[in-house]
Order: structure tokens, then sequence, then C-alpha cells
């Protein structure tokens, strides 16, 4: 007669980067996916005939198809019959989105098939394995609400969920409650609060933080005011690819705020972050080439910079494209076109470009 039984083992071993973590709790977070090793064991002198399906929480892991496991169903069925005792079972898995704090067993319920004496079952080899989920969203989610009530202009609202977000260590967050700090959205005017904030963000490698942070000691807010302390924290955001911040250090070598004076460097720096999309830079980098500062002069590398500058909206940019055309250099000079780029920077409030929209129309 078939003797049918269901019993529960739990896994005896984890990888994770396919390296065994015998014994060891594996801690994972929502969106983590990690590699799960089922070894199972039995009396070495009789092979099992078995049907194995993986048993977890479907609310917090989902398995992941792979070639050892073709099938996406909840549960992974594999018949044992023949197969080596001490062979393992590899399955990928997935911890979903909403998954929440805990810790959780993947277990492996064996289904017994065959005449097999009930007593040989009790032989095989139990052990346990939790797996820790260590649940970020619901700070991320706080970050989230927070952002679109900021960008709703409801800033004591949106102070209210950020600094939620910052208690839980979420950088961004921190160092969004550090501009509201800073610009007293949603809060009383605080630049020492704001600094204490971005230090914070700027503590885990945050690169926003860190060229705030830098603007603090430039400008002397909240802390006393130190060029070299600024130059500091611009080069660690500048080393992210942090754009603001590699204009910010073009300035500094500029003038020699900080630094040794260094025009070269300095070009550098408003090179990077023009290549890195930041219009002012590109309006910088195009006045270097126009008046020959620090480079070669070069009208069509200062009009190729302005119109970068020109085409992403800033007035400087658009300005200066204006001029270009007016004065007909490194373009061909059209009227037309320079009282265009005036009016687009004139349109943003731009003094001199209004001034230059006037004498144009007026045939000055």
């Amino acid at each position: 007669m078939m003797l049918k039984k269901r019993i529960m083992i739990l896994i005896l071993a984890f990888a994770l980067m396919l390296q065994p973590l015998m014994g060891l709790a594996l801690e994972v977070k929502p969106g983590d996916e990690f590699e799960a090793e089922i070894v199972l064991e039995a009396n070495p002198s009789e092979a099992v005939a078995a049907v194995v399906v993986l048993d977890y929480d479907h609310s917090v892991f989902e398995l992941i198809p792979t070639k050892q496991v073709q099938n996406d169903h909840p549960s992974l069925e594999l018949n044992l019959s023949g197969i080596p005792v001490g062979a393992s079972i590899a399955a990928m898995f997935r911890v979903l989105p909403e998954a929440p704090d805990g810790e959780y067993p993947i277990s492996v319920i064996v289904e017994i098939a065959g005449d097999i004496d009930e007593n040989k079952v009790t032989d095989m080899v139990f052990s346990s394995y939790q797996v820790t989920v260590k649940n970020e969203s619901q700070s991320s989610e706080w970050y989230t609400l927070g952002k679109r009530l900021y960008e709703q202009k409801q800033f004591s609202a949106a102070y209210s969920i950020y600094s939620r977000a910052a208690e839980e260590g979420v950088a961004e967050a921190q160092n969004v409650v550090g501009e509201m700090y800073r610009n007293g959205f949603g809060v009383k005017q605080d630049y020492a609060e704001a600094v204490k904030y971005y230090r914070l963000a700027a503590g885990q490698g945050y690169a926003d933080a860190q060229k705030n942070l830098g603007d603090m000691f430039f400008y002397g807010d909240g802390v006393e005011k130190d060029y070299k302390e600024a130059l500091k924290y611009y080069q660690l955001a500048a080393g992210q690819g942090h754009a603001d911040a590699e204009n910010a250090l073009g300035y500094m070598y500029w003038w020699g705020w900080g630094v040794e004076q260094d025009y070269a460097k300095a070009v550098e720096y408003y090179q990077l972050a023009a290549e890195h999309g930041h219009a002012g830079a590109q309006n910088n980098l195009g006045n270097k080439y126009c008046h020959g500062w620090g480079v070669e002069q070069d009208y069509a590398k200062a009009v190729k910079y302005y119109r970068m500058s020109a085409k992403q909206g800033n007035a400087e940019g658009q300005y200066s494209l204006g001029r270009m055309y007016e004065y007909g250099r490194g373009v061909m000079q059209i009227y037309s076109t320079a009282l265009k780029y005036y009016r687009l920077a004139a349109a943003q409030g731009h003094t001199a470009a209004s001034q230059a929209v006037k004498r144009l129309l007026e045939g000055k």
C-alpha cells in the first residue's frame, strides 16, 4: 500500500551571490532578489521519492522562473525520484515592493510517495532559516507624499511629512528639510537648522546636500563663512557628477576663492558642468570663448555654448546669443534672429535684453 505523507522541512542553506549562508540570517529589502539553495537530506541508505513544494508567504515573496525552475506558479513542484540524497535545488526569489517588516521562513513541503517506512521519514534532517525583511518603503512613501505636497506649495504639510522621512534617515528628505529651513518654507527660516539637515544628508553621500552645504559655507549662512569648506563640499558633490557643484567650482577657481586662482581649472569645471547640461555653465563657457578669457577666443564655440544654454531657456544664454546675432560674431548678422532671442530673455525679466529689444525696434 502506498504511503502518502506531507512533512515540513525548512531550507538548510541559503545562498546570496551564489555563496551559501549556512546558519546566518538573510536581511533583504523590498524589491531585492536573492537565490535560495534548497538542500534536501535524508537517510543516506535510501533515496526518497517525493514531490517538493516550496512554501512561502506569497504576500512577501514571489518565485522568479529560472532554467531549473521553469514554472511561474506560486509553488515549485519537482519529482525527486532518482535524485541523489544531498542534491540541491536553486530557486530565485524577489521580495515584493509592498512587503512589510518581519521575519519569514521559506520552507519546503515534501510529499512522500511510495511504500516507505514512516519511521524512516523522521530520519530526514530538519533545519530552519528565517529571511528578515527590512522595509524601507514607509519612509519612501513619506518622501513621495511630501514631494507632492511641496510641489503643490503646501509647505507646512510638506514639512510635517518630510520631517518624518528625515527622522527615518532618508537622505533626500533630510536635504529637502534643510531647503525648507533655508528658505523658510513651511517653517521659520533657520540657517543653523538647514545646515544640520544638510550635514545629515551629506554624511550619507547625498550630492545635492553636499552642494547645498557648500553654499552655506560659501555665503556664511548658519556657519562662519569658509571658502575652503565650501570648496571641500563642492568637490564631494562634483565627484558624483553634480553639475551645479561643477559650475560652482568653476567660479571658485576663476576668482581664487578658497583656492589658488586657476583659469584653466575653472574652464575645466565649466566644461564638465556644461557637458552635464548645466545651462548657466554653458553660458559661462560661452563667455570665456567669446572674450578669450582663460581660453583662445573662438566666436564659433561661444555661439555653440550660448545656443545650448538658450535652448534650455536660460535668459543669460538667450541674451548672449542675441548679441552674437546682432553683431555677427560666429554667425551671420541677422537682426530678426537677435530680436527673437532678446525677446525670449526679456520675457523672463532680463533688463539688458529688454533694453536691446527697444533699441532694435527703434533702429538705434
